[in-house]
């Protein structure tokens, strides 16, 4: 089986499919990140020794969680199940993309982190 691409490339997939402007749950989210990183159903089932966590799962939690502390997406409705939360991007996150999406990095989503 080929190796799961990185978390740091899952920022950009995770990122474009939010550019639309439209609400996103967090299962279509995987789904579409998921297509775009042409992942294969046994990567999609591949967990963590440790902890028996989805891989998958565990790289969208830390795009989300990401890209919310640097403001540019929002969690508009969380749900009892969270696979149905609900994500848009901010108009900050929009602008950011459009700019230069090829400059998404952990790193520099973390210069627009608020200290505090």
């Amino acid at each position: 089986m080929k190796p799961i691409p990185t978390r740091s490339d899952w920022l950009l997939p995770f990122i474009r499919v939010l550019s639309d402007e439209q609400p996103h749950k967090r299962g279509d989210i995987l789904k579409s990140v998921a297509n775009q990183l042409n992942l294969t159903e046994a990567q999609l089932g591949t967990r963590f020794a440790v902890n028996d966590q989805l891989v998958v799962r565990y790289y969208l939690d830390s795009c989300e969680a990401k890209f919310c502390k640097a403001g540019w997406v929002v969690k508009l409705e969380p749900n009892e199940d969270n696979m149905s939360d609900v994500f848009q991007i901010t108009p900050l996150g929009l602008e950011e993309f459009q700019k230069n999406p090829e400059q998404i990095s952990i790193a520099y989503l973390r210069s627009f982190w608020k200290q505090g």
